[in-house]
């Protein structure tokens, strides 16, 4: 599928699938963990009335849905995370591909992945720190 293309491109799509995957994980994982606003123990405090469902992140709140009310939403978080894996699989696959043949210098490669996980690392970041914050019960 990707064989044809060369390494240029191949790490480039790597970058780009790489923020699709952890968002597809992010989501899929609020889905299962996501509970109804009624049933969290909020200790006499209150979240927003027009709130679904919450995931707690560290004695806050993010809002979130429930699987059952949302299965589109569910099912799209979840094929995003199975196609950007297989993606991932697959631009892999060429690379090592491309590295066994020796079109790709063991030390280039090296270099683009140190770049990619200071990519990805900084994505993380920020998701995590200023996407994720929650919200405190008031």
């Amino acid at each position: 599928m990707f064989n044809n293309l060369k390494f240029h491109w191949l790490y480039l799509l790597n970058l780009i699938i790489w923020p699709l995957q952890v968002a597809g994980f992010i989501t899929t994982i609020f889905f299962f963990t996501a509970k109804p606003i009624s049933t969290l123990d909020l200790h006499g405090k209150s979240l927003p009335a027009t709130w679904e469902a919450a995931v707690e992140n560290h004695k806050s709140f993010i809002e979130w849905y429930l699987i059952g009310s949302h299965p589109i939403a569910f099912t799209a978080c979840l094929f995003l995370l199975l196609s950007s894996s297989a993606a991932l699989y697959r631009v892999d696959k060429a690379l090592s591909q491309l590295e066994a043949n020796g079109e790709i210098k063991t030390t280039t490669h090296k270099i683009v992945q140190l770049i990619h996980f200071a990519a990805l690392a900084a994505f993380i970041w920020f998701v995590v720190m200023k996407l994720l914050v929650g919200v405190d019960p008031s």
